[in-house]
């Protein structure tokens, strides 16, 4: 339903729900934060460990992180910028998305990790720790029920955002190729092949070899190799003038030379400790 005016429908529910996401997570922090035993988990998630930054599989698994949360090189955000107005301040927008997904990653852990410190449990647990434990800590709370209830509608805000997202840069790629298409009989099609094929891939955990596969190579590389194509491969003055076209300050040497001789070789390092050692991104 949400993408069946394309970009429209996309935005329109996108400046509900981000919204919505962040009010609901501040009102569990705040709850959160009222329980006994939580200053412990503040601790834990405040206090800097220097020593880990000499860790190479540190700088992996966060750079692995940032291409995975913010989609780098990704199709789907292709297609966002695709309908970006030529007005549009590309590398503002790009700073603004990092700026507020490192916000939401922090709002959140603001919530699990007191929430797992007051009450002794293991804060390693991954996906366990939203989808097993949130829910036995909520239960022991006054009012947890409701508080489940705020957490899971924020949940499925944000996996609607990026099921949006996925969906879409599909959808508009057959669209695209095929004009006379029609959007809903699309969508509707690409509902039931993932249903078709998604139900029986269930338990996920046995496609952790291919899962695998994704990280390690697939993101990181195709990350990286857009990354030279635009710092060495297209001319700067075209990458400059692009970046430039609604930019208020315009971006020049510092920007590009940032790009060129230091975001793209500690990727390409990154990248190759990760394929050397085999370290999941």
């Amino acid at each position: 339903l949400t993408l069946l005016l394309g970009a429209k429908s996309i935005e329109k529910t996108n400046k509900v729900m981000m919204p919505l996401f962040f009010l609901i997570f501040l009102i569990l922090a705040i709850r959160v934060a009222l329980l006994p035993g939580s200053s412990e988990g503040y601790v834990f998630l405040l206090t800097p460990r220097w020593e880990y930054l000499s860790d190479p599989n540190v700088w992996i698994q966060a750079m692995g992180q940032a291409l995975f949360s913010l989609s780098v090189t990704g199709s789907g955000m292709i297609v966002y910028g695709a309908y970006l107005s030529r007005q549009e301040d590309v590398v503002g927008v790009a700073r603004h998305t990092a700026l507020f997904d490192t916000v939401a990653a922090m709002v959140a852990a603001l919530v699990i990790l007191p929430a797992c410190f007051s009450y002794g449990l293991d804060v390693g647990a991954g996906p366990g720790l939203l989808f097993v434990t949130l829910p036995e800590i909520l239960q022991g709370i006054p009012l947890g029920r409701l508080f489940a209830v705020i957490l899971y509608v924020a949940m499925i805000f944000a996996g609607v955002s990026s099921l949006q997202n996925m969906f879409e840069a599909v959808a508009e790629s057959l669209l695209h190729r095929f004009p006379k298409l029609n959007r809903l009989a699309v969508l509707g099609i690409l509902a039931a092949a993932c249903l078709g094929f998604g139900l029986p891939m269930e338990p996920i955990a046995k496609w952790g070899p291919w899962m695998d596969l994704v990280s390690i190579y697939i993101i990181p590389i195709g990350a990286t190799l857009g990354a030279v194509s635009w710092f060495y491969v297209l001319p700067r003055k075209e990458l400059l003038d692009a970046v430039n076209l609604g930019a208020g300050k315009p971006h020049g040497s510092l920007w590009y030379n940032l790009g060129r001789f230091l975001y793209v070789p500690l990727a390409i390092l990154l990248c190759a400790i990760a394929l050397i050692f085999r370290v999941a991104f």
